[in-house]
């Protein structure tokens, strides 16, 4: 809806303030979160050191941001961008709030908990950025927005804390949490600074519109992500600390993880790929048409890094979240060398840059791999072969059925049509290929009925 009401230039420039503020996160976070979901045993003391080393971070990044925020607009020739800035400032001074009690729920695998913030807090975004844009408030719709979200995130969360959760903060044993908390920091400064790579670039060299224009089609891509990322984010750390702590075998978990992501995410990749037009018109409107060729490299860079999206949390399960950060450095310097080189200020060039740059990751995951988690390549290989014939699959199914409908009904009546005909197909290929997700959906379609049986016996 947004995209419909605003144009690419005003979600650029809140996507340009947003890449500086996220990178701040990185070290307004100092690993405090990640510290808790895999310590071996919590205390009342290490929660309290934990809340005065995320108060103190996140308190002194609230303040530089609010006081940098007009250098950053200079630098990037937007006056907006520092209007934004302040706003998302404010919210730093209100996330550990609900930072605390959100990390212990994870570890403890209370989800149901924290999808209740959810059912509270995307509504009020959702509400609270609709009214805005509709009273032209332009690119702060979002930035309020945001504030709105992180408070009423906080308060949830403050209401749902476990009992016996302490309150007040302490610097007593803050050492040990910095200690983790700096070799988290080296993961997730590179991870954000190569986030960042997208907005710096195209906004210093080709304007907002570009920016823009790059978010949705990353938004597309991501559709997916939106949906599987956070369930993967919630459970892997504790889930992996926990298996590494108990003695049993990582490698073996690592390795099923892999399968069952790569068989779900590759295949929607391969269909977000094949229907990009269609997704884009019926998503963002005919003012981002312009978003659709770029779609399928980013699709190919995000099967990339999905392929080795627990290889962070296994790393840092056992004690050595800093080693993640070198496949990410390969990648990130490779993607500097590769824009200074032949970046021609447009996007398709800068999203072939991305997809090379991500393959440089590869090597240096797969050692990680071998070297702490003993998973050889060849059992990754393994892992992925099933997942890549499905996707296979799902292209030519995806592009057959794109032709037989090419200018039948709207956008929305194509991926209708065309998503009913590639569920089952996918269903087929993954019993066909015998795939390791046939027995998850065996599962979970014997579990949906009988609760259906349940049900109609009370």
């Amino acid at each position: 809806v947004l995209a419909r009401v605003l144009t690419p230039a005003e979600i650029g420039i809140f996507s340009m303030t947003s890449v500086v503020v996220n990178f701040s996160h990185v070290f307004r976070d100092f690993g405090v979160t990640s510290y808790i979901r895999r310590a071996k045993v919590l205390t009342p003391e290490i929660i309290r050191s934990a809340t005065g080393v995320l108060v103190t971070s996140s308190w002194m990044i609230a303040t530089l941001l609010y006081f940098v925020s007009n250098y950053v607009a200079e630098f990037f020739k937007q006056p907006g961008v520092g209007e934004v800035m302040r706003v998302l400032a404010i919210g730093f001074y209100f996330i550990p709030l609900g930072a605390i009690p959100q990390a212990v729920l994870g570890r403890e695998f209370q989800a149901e908990k924290s999808a209740l913030v959810s059912l509270i807090s995307t509504p009020v975004y959702v509400s609270t950025s609709l009214i805005l844009a509709y009273h032209g408030f332009s690119y702060m719709t979002m930035a309020w927005a945001n504030l709105a979200n992180i408070i009423v995130t906080g308060l949830v969360f403050t209401v749902l804390r476990p009992k016996g959760l302490p309150w007040l903060p302490s610097f007593r044993g803050w050492r040990a949490v910095a200690h983790f908390g700096m070799g988290a920091m080296l993961s997730s400064t590179i991870r954000a600074i190569d986030n960042a790579v997208p907005d710096i670039v195209l906004g210093r060299m080709s304007g907002p519109k570009n920016v823009g224009l790059f978010s949705r089609s990353n938004s597309v891509v991501n559709i997916f992500n939106t949906i599987a990322g956070p369930t993967i984010n919630y459970m892997a750390l504790p889930y992996l600390a926990k298996t590494h702590h108990e003695g049993r075998d990582l490698a073996v978990e690592v390795a099923r993880a892999i399968t069952l992501l790569t068989g779900l995410i590759w295949s929607a990749l391969a269909i977000t790929a094949s229907l990009a037009p269609d997704l884009i018109a019926f998503l963002y409107g005919p003012a981002w048409v312009e978003c659709a060729p770029i779609v399928p490299m980013l699709c190919i860079a995000c099967a990339v890094q999905a392929t080795f999206a627990f290889m962070q949390p296994a790393l840092t399960g056992i004690g050595r979240p800093y080693w993640s950060a070198f496949p990410m450095a390969s990648s990130l310097i490779v993607k500097i060398i590769l824009v200074l080189l032949i970046f021609k200020n447009d996007l398709i060039s800068f999203s072939w840059i991305i997809v090379v740059a991500e393959f440089f990751s590869i090597p240096g995951y797969l050692y990680l791999a071998r070297r702490y988690i003993n998973l050889s390549p060849s059992v990754i290989l393994k892992s992925t072969r099933g997942s890549l014939a499905i996707s296979i699959i799902m292209v030519l199914c995806a592009t057959l059925a794109v032709r037989l409908l090419n200018g039948y009904q709207t956008p929305f009546v194509r991926l209708v049509i065309t998503l009913a005909f590639l569920t089952p197909a996918w269903i087929g290929a993954v019993f066909f290929f015998r795939h390791p997700l046939s027995g998850e959906i065996k599962t979970a379609y014997h579990t949906f009925f009988t609760k259906i049986k349940t049900v109609q016996i009370r």
